[in-house]
């Protein structure tokens, strides 16, 4: 399957063509360090942008809090694809929302300054930065898609401010895309890590009142939408990185109970993930109700790994318990 895609998108490695300078921050989070590892595989250059002091030839410094970041590093790529932010999986405290803020728009503009200030002949010829689905709000009664408006709350207004401030390069003649991804399923992490062994132990059951819509999506799927955004340039704005299943979360918890093959009969209640999360992080992490769809991907001609819950089980925990 990974060769297909290789193969999809005439990677180096089979083509012997030469590859892109990939520069990537927030390489090393689990979705950054899959998209790095796709483009390097391919035949790509790939080079970390790192808080600390560096290890290996591939990683440069910079720190987005104090401002520094050699601009001879943006001037080497030809894509810069920016996944950094602090956990939004967290109480919405106000130094944690301070910091998911400044985490996110800080460092994104430090690198839109950067790029728009080097030579024209020099500038990367695209920007893909993360965003979230939490634009369209934590409610949403219609299925919606990039087109759709911003929502209320305050994951709705970073992503408007990420992405306002990402857009920022489009000046500078860069073409920008804002990924908006759903919740990632995997068993590195996330919801599927902490979900699967509670379904194992015959603990598991739906969250809150389990009518509330899931935007998922998988790890390859999401890393992938990422390689599709840098290589392909009519791709350009707003993408909707989800899965085309829509689901609730009572059937994501029985699609799970039924893979792991165990009952899904204990529920969560909402003021459990209110406990966790405090009110305004369970309402627009857990409870959530997302009714988001992939449909500037699938214009563009992008091919889902795992388009249904159950491939992505499959692929993530196997073929059952």
């Amino acid at each position: 399957m990974d060769i297909d895609f290789l193969e999809s998108t005439n990677a180096p490695l089979l083509t012997r063509k030469k590859g892109k300078h990939i520069l990537i921050a927030g390489g090393s989070g689990m979705i950054g360090r899959q998209v790095a590892a796709l483009f390097s595989t391919a035949g790509h250059f790939v080079r970390l942008l790192v808080r600390e002091t560096p290890k290996f030839p591939y990683e440069v410094h910079w720190n987005p809090d104090l401002g520094i970041l050699n601009p001879r590093d943006l001037a080497w790529a030809d894509a810069v694809v920016h996944l950094g932010g602090r956990s939004i999986a967290t109480r919405f405290t106000k130094h944690a929302k301070d910091e998911i803020w400044s985490s996110r728009i800080d460092s994104t503009r430090l690198l839109v300054e950067t790029m728009r200030d080097l030579p024209e002949a020099k500038r990367p010829s695209v920007f893909v930065c993360a965003s979230a689905v939490g634009y369209y709000g934590s409610k949403a009664d219609e299925p919606v898609d990039e087109t759709g408006p911003a929502g209320d709350g305050f994951l709705a207004e970073v992503c408007q401010k990420w992405e306002e401030t990402a857009a920022g390069v489009e000046d500078a003649g860069i073409r920008r895309v804002s990924i908006r991804t759903g919740v990632v399923l995997s068993s590195l992490g996330g919801l599927l890590k902490l979900q699967a062994p509670l379904f194992l132990a015959g603990a598991g059951g739906r969250l809150g009142s389990g009518e509330q819509a899931l935007a998922w999506i998988s790890l390859d799927d999401v890393a992938r939408s990422y390689v599709h955004a840098v290589l392909y340039d009519y791709v350009r704005g707003p993408v909707n990185a989800v899965a085309p299943e829509l689901v609730t979360q009572a059937e994501f918890a029985e699609a799970l109970a039924a893979h792991l093959r165990r009952p899904a009969w204990i529920p969560t209640p909402g003021f459990i993930t209110e406990i966790m999360l405090g009110r305004d992080g369970a309402k627009e992490l857990a409870l959530a109700d997302q009714r988001v769809v992939p449909e500037k991907l699938q214009e563009t001609g992008y091919q889902f790994a795992h388009p249904t819950l159950s491939d992505c089980f499959d692929e993530e925990l196997g073929g059952g318990a």
